[in-house]
């Protein structure tokens, strides 16, 4: 029974991610079919995230006082109907309203999908199912926008939906079927971690690691997507498929890794799955800075006869890998340490935290990057993007040197 919940949670970690990723190769269609302009497509993305982030800790608080149960299934129903809607949207304001709502149910399944899985699976193999919930997730990120190319060029985006429709579906079905105890609270209980924050190190510290993290990482795909298409001038497939290593990486790892932290110190992991992120980030930094890469390329022996693809492949690829290894190494042991610092009374306040605390990483992240590019660097457009890519990436490393500190300054638990 343990098996079909843990099934049904990742099924709908997987589909979250997926359902904002695969729409993003999709966009362009639909503002072609509604006659809509980029600034409007980009809402289309954009509600889903914001909603999905104001919504997260009252999320967290319903679930207390509600249950669990009901709030995750209510959820799962909720983003079964928003997909029906998408599916049969008649206008670009129709799909984007279904979004905003699409991001409030699915505050409800990051709010309560971990916290369950915290509470019907033993503490022994908890690391375990945590890191299994983990590698959905960056599967749904990397399958999105290829499964979502694949099917909008043939079926058209509306198909998208269709699929996550029929997903979310057999997600809500098993969960039906398996969860058949209900975890309430009452509602004598803050909805902000405040106590748990003061009087909690383990928990405090780790949540502050994971918001340095999210901070160092969520905008590195961006800079190298700007990097391999315009400054090596590769398509956006060549670039997607270089990419596509990063979170393959980090799906096939991080079951792996959570089982490491059912048997090793969180803090010890999670600091050596950091420094190993500063590192690749050094090295990308170097490769954009500081080695003529094209030349490189060209003047290498042993790559002078591949395409420019496979030649990029083989300089960044390894420094990719290594990326995608640290960040795997990180999430699922740091995400066992939250969970395993508090009790079942917290659980659903703790889940809501740590997704709260991520969505503001991933702001930073973006707020960084934005800041150094928009810097004109006295030098040329092209020469400009170079500095502030490279600047970015060591910022970056920076950072993640920086979380090192707080990882190890909590207990071994």
């Amino acid at each position: 029974m343990a098996r079909k919940i843990l099934f049904s949670i990742m099924l709908s970690s997987f589909l979250t991610p997926f359902s904002s990723s695969a729409l993003t190769l999709s966009l362009p269609s639909i503002g072609a079919e509604f006659a809509a302009g980029p600034d409007i497509l980009a809402w289309i993305l954009s509600a889903y995230l914001v909603t999905s982030a104001l919504c997260l800790l009252p999320m967290g608080k319903a679930a207390d006082i509600y249950g669990k149960r009901r709030i995750y299934l209510v959820g799962l129903a909720g983003f079964t109907a928003t997909n029906i809607i998408g599916a049969l949207a008649g206008g670009v304001g129709a799909l984007i309203i279904m979004r905003a709502l699409q991001g409030f149910f699915a505050s409800m399944l990051f709010a309560t999908g971990m916290a369950i899985l915290t509470l019907v699976v033993p503490k022994e193999h908890r690391g375990f199912a945590l890191g299994a919930n983990v590698s959905v997730v960056y599967l749904g990120l990397a399958t999105g926008p290829f499964l979502g190319g694949f099917l909008n060029y043939y079926l058209g985006w509306r198909s998208i939906f269709v699929l996550i429709t029929a997903l979310t579906a057999l997600a809500w079905g098993l969960a039906q079927h398996c969860l058949t105890q209900e975890w309430t609270l009452g509602g004598g209980r803050p909805m902000l971690p405040l106590r748990l924050l003061r009087t909690n190190r383990e928990f405090r510290l780790s949540n502050l690691t994971a918001m340095i993290n999210y901070s160092a990482t969520f905008a590195v795909s961006f800079l190298l997507s700007l990097y391999l298409q315009d400054m090596l001038g590769l398509s956006s497939r060549e670039a997607g498929l270089l990419l596509l290593l990063q979170p393959a990486v980090m799906a096939a790892l991080s079951p792996v890794c959570g089982h490491l932290s059912d048997k090793f110190p969180a803090r010890v992991l999670v600091s050596l799955g950091m420094g190993l992120i500063a590192c690749a980030l050094l090295g990308l930094a170097a490769i954009v800075n500081f080695v003529n890469f094209i030349d490189f390329l060209d003047f290498a022996a042993f790559l002078a006869s591949t395409s420019l693809v496979m030649r990029a492949a083989a300089v960044l690829l390894p420094l990719i890998a290594v990326l995608g290894a640290g960040i795997a190494l990180f999430n699922a042991p740091n995400n066992n340490a939250i969970m395993s610092s508090v009790g079942p009374d917290d659980y659903s306040l703790a889940t809501a935290t740590l997704s709260a605390v991520r969505l503001l990483g991933q702001f930073a992240s973006t707020l960084i990057v934005s800041a150094l590019l928009a810097i004109p660097w006295r030098a040329a457009p092209a020469e400009s993007l170079r500095l502030g890519i490279a600047i970015a990436f060591v910022t970056f490393a920076v950072l993640s040197a920086l979380g090192i500190g707080p990882s190890l300054a909590r207990k071994d638990a």
